[in-house]
């Protein structure tokens, strides 16, 4: 049997003693206890063995680990986008883009009818002198309605209030000359105007 650790002691032949005290666990306990050439001989292969089975162990540990599939990342799946609304908002937008193909419209034979009132003045013919100057106005008022509502801009409900009233004026100039063709397309655009204005300023009333 061993003595004491620490200590040098002689085993007897064979070292079946120890033999069997490393087969039940405490033989590693004992022969670490000698340092470097106090180890039995007969220990020291024992010893390594179940060193070298320990980093076997250690070893093919790592390696499942290794094998072992990554963990999947748990996929988020994308928003959708939002819808758009439809029908108040799609009957807004087309009552708008009318109001402002109209009031466009009249823009552009406001400023044809400038034109041909001026033709007229320079003919002496001096009753289109006031006719003049409502088309120019109502041409820049119109112009501006037709930007700014096509756009939706916050000023829309206030412009084409504006716009109403410059057309309806300019219309009723422009009908004192029944006989005059340029006069009186200008008078039927004008007309067209006053009501999609006057329609879009009701419209807005309730928003």
């Amino acid at each position: 049997m061993p003595t004491a650790l620490g200590k040098r002691s002689k085993y007897r032949k064979g070292h079946t003693t120890c033999k069997e005290v490393f087969v039940f666990g405490t033989c590693r306990t004992i022969c670490d206890g000698y340092a470097g050439s106090f180890l039995p001989k007969e220990c020291a292969p024992m010893a390594r063995f179940k060193a070298a089975g320990s980093c076997l162990i250690i070893l093919a540990l790592l390696a499942v680990v290794g094998m072992a599939p990554p963990a999947k990342k748990s996929e988020t799946k994308p928003e959708e986008p939002t819808k758009v609304v439809k029908g108040e908002h799609m009957e807004h937008d087309a009552m708008m883009m009318a109001c402002a193909k109209a009031c466009s419209d009249c823009q552009r034979m406001c400023d044809m009818c400038t034109t041909h009132c001026g033709h007229m003045l320079a003919d002496g013919k001096k009753d289109h002198a006031m006719s003049l100057a409502t088309c120019q106005d109502c041409a820049t008022c119109c112009a501006a309605a037709s930007q700014i509502v096509a756009r939706g801009g916050p000023y829309s409900k206030i412009i084409c209030t504006a716009c109403q009233e410059c057309c309806a004026k300019c219309a009723m100039e422009c009908e004192k000359h029944p006989d005059d063709k340029h006069m009186k397309m200008c008078a039927e655009e004008c007309r067209k105007c006053e009501k999609s204005c006057t329609d879009m300023v009701k419209h807005m009333g309730s928003k």
